[in-house]
């Protein structure tokens, strides 16, 4: 099916900048850390499973979040809690979070605003009618018209175009947008520019200090494009523990430490079963997307995860009070890296799901 052939390959970023953030004043949040035992798992299967995915290929990190505890880290392959870690298109669901916080402080007045406005140059009253109608929302939820094979794309766009934008934009609308599901990182890309525009600051420094700051990250890189531009679509790296304080956020219906960083009702519209894939991932069943995340069910039980090439996996589950978190190495062959996910979550989330 295209798009699980196609939500495999955001990949390969061979930028030449980033942004780096190595606050030297250390957030004051830290997980508070509880055998699992205390939460109603069995030590014995955590430690089993531990141990399991220590033996499956170029994985890094395995951290297990429950009832808001953390009960499980183990890193591998000489990574350490303090590493930054790659987790490639899992920056998208990150990116759905700061277009919440844009939409709760009034940056943008609605996702259903339309794009034209903020690239005069590509859309023009020369441009494909369709292409008038392309909203931010559109671009959320992976239906923006572009003819555009993620497959073929994708190692040409990490790390051969110069211009994106005009690479983009030359390609032709196929589809009239919000009609079919076509994953594209380069359309999630136009999300950096169109916050620059309405914010008076730029991507990163808009998520540092609306977002990081605040749940407690303060040490990450963020690949920029050929432009200088931050990467709405991928190039975050940052510790295995902090990738879960987004899943926290989100399971915390968006408050953290007392603060409202992102409304429920963006949280509901995020974690829904709006657009039908007509699939499964793994072992999770009934595959849908909305809003940057992917989600399915397990067991009658909803899934809600942001997914990333190579085996980056940041899995939530609401009724369980659950978080994990995986990272992998990614710069491999792609036949390779394209399995580490499924290998994860048949092996290790499949048994963890099972005991609960």
């Amino acid at each position: 099916m295209k798009y699980l052939l196609s939500l495999f390959i955001t990949f390969f970023s061979c930028s030449n900048s980033n942004d780096v953030n190595e606050n030297t004043q250390k957030s004051a949040f830290k997980w508070e850390e509880a055998l699992p035992s205390t939460v109603g798992l069995s030590n014995s299967l955590i430690d089993e499973l531990s141990l399991q995915a220590s033996n499956l290929p170029n994985i890094y990190s395995f951290i297990i979040v429950k009832n808001g505890k953390l009960i499980s880290e183990n890193y591998y392959n000489g990574k350490n809690k303090e590493s930054l870690l790659h987790i490639r298109s899992i920056t998208k669901s990150v990116s759905s979070i700061l277009f919440g916080i844009a939409q709760k402080e009034d940056l943008i007045p609605s996702t259903e605003i339309k794009i034209e406005d903020y690239f005069p140059t590509y859309i023009n009253e020369s441009s494909d009618n369709r292409l008038h109608e392309l909203s931010v929302q559109h671009i959320l939820d992976m239906q923006s018209g572009f003819n555009w094979n993620e497959n073929n794309e994708a190692i040409n766009w990490y790390t051969q175009i110069t211009n994106p934008l005009e690479y983009l934009f030359s390609k032709d609308i196929i589809d009239s947008p919000g009609v079919a599901f076509n994953y594209n990182s380069a359309a999630v890309s136009l999300l950096a520019h169109i916050l620059n525009k309405d914010s008076t600051t730029n991507y990163s420094d808009f998520a540092n200090t609306a977002l990081f700051q605040k749940i407690g990250i303060d040490n990450y890189t963020w690949d920029k494009d050929a432009k200088g531009i931050t990467r709405s679509d991928a190039g975050l790296a940052l510790r295995a523990r902090d990738c879960a304080k987004f899943g926290y956020l989100y399971l915390e219906g968006g408050r953290f430490k007392g603060d409202q960083i992102v409304t429920n009702d963006w949280i509901n519209n995020s974690w829904n079963h709006k657009i039908d894939l007509n699939g499964n991932y793994g072992p999770i069943e009934n595959l849908h997307y909305s809003n940057l995340w992917w989600n399915g069910i397990y067991a009658g039980k909803s899934v809600f995860f942001g997914l990333g090439y190579g085996g980056q996996l940041l899995l939530c589950v609401p009724e369980d009070e659950l978080i994990v978190v995986t990272n992998h190495e990614f710069q491999l062959n792609p036949a390779q890296a394209a399995t580490h996910s499924s290998k994860f979550l048949n092996l290790i989330f499949k048994e963890l799901m099972d005991s609960l």
